[in-house]
């Protein structure tokens, strides 16, 4: 008897399983700016103390810049840093009767700014 040899191959199919799985990010809130002083279109005293409170929903650390465009152009007048509080800037030449200022604070957390007039 002829003794016969039956080869046989097996192939296995690799599958490749791709998952699709949620990844959630969350983007850095911006801080949140109240109680200004002094507020749009109000009389002030020359020369007033302007004050922000600076409040960073996260609770980072926080970096504040007071400005205004008392020269005619945007400039800095402070830069402070710390965490949610009441900041206050100091002014000097906004004393001419009559004339209207402008100025603004800008807050950031390092990942998300504000800015408010």
């Amino acid at each position: 008897m002829w003794k016969k040899t039956i080869l046989i191959t097996c192939m296995m199919i690799l599958a490749t399983f791709t998952a699709v799985l949620p990844i959630q990010t969350t983007l850095a809130e911006p801080p949140v700016l109240s109680n200004p002083y002094p507020t749009g279109g109000k009389n002030a005293t020359y020369n007033p103390r302007m004050t922000i409170s600076v409040n960073d929903p996260e609770g980072d650390h926080l970096t504040v810049h007071f400005r205004t465009n008392a020269t005619g152009s945007w400039e800095t007048l402070g830069t402070y840093t710390g965490r949610n509080k009441k900041y206050a800037q100091n002014t000097s030449n906004l004393d001419v009767k009559g004339t209207k200022y402008f100025w603004n604070v800008n807050a950031t957390d390092g990942a998300a700014w504000t800015n408010g007039t």
